[in-house]
């Protein structure tokens, strides 16, 4: 799983976590007609304030910056709680990861993983449209963390209700 760790001492930004690119920050975003209300949302996501919705999904064409979104999240939630567990994974990454619990026979460790996360970034979940079982595996952690008052982010190329291979839970 990609989890963003801090280095030791670090007081401005976590080391390159596996998964996030470090050139994908708040900083670097251009905002425009299209996104800002999503930039805007991203940026209250980030600061861990109380108050936004949980999940937040980010839908709409490629280069509308949903992946720069979610890897700025996963920055900037990482740099105001050092101490907090962020994941990010692109569906694809889950899917393999997934596989190779199941082949390892570790698919309780996976799934604890998951669930022991602060913030959960999933990027393109469209990719897990006809994959009854995947879409199951991540049902499961997702509610937990749900429950728990985790926060979850999620991206995919079109609005949940037209992503007709992925379940509607």
């Amino acid at each position: 799983l990609a989890r963003a760790q801090p280095s030791p001492g670090a007081s401005q930004r976590p080391t390159r976590a596996a998964g996030l690119q470090e050139r994908l920050s708040f900083d670097s975003f251009v905002p425009g007609q299209g996104n800002e209300f999503a930039f805007a949302m991203a940026r209250q996501v980030a600061t861990w304030a109380d108050g936004h919705f949980n999940p937040v999904f980010f839908h709409g064409p490629y280069g509308y910056g949903k992946t720069h979104l979610l890897n700025a999240i996963g920055w900037e939630a990482q740099r105001l709680r050092p101490d907090a567990k962020v994941i990010y994974l692109t569906a694809e990454r889950f899917l393999s990861a997934f596989v190779r619990a199941v082949m390892d026979r570790s698919t309780a460790a996976f799934k604890e993983e998951l669930r022991g996360a602060d913030l959960l970034l999933i990027d393109d979940v469209q990719f897990i449209g006809g994959k009854a079982s995947t879409q199951e595996e991540l049902f499961h952690p997702l509610t937990a963390l749900l429950e728990d008052g985790r926060r979850v982010v999620l991206t995919g190329d079109k609005p949940p209700s037209a992503m007709t291979e992925v379940d509607a839970r």
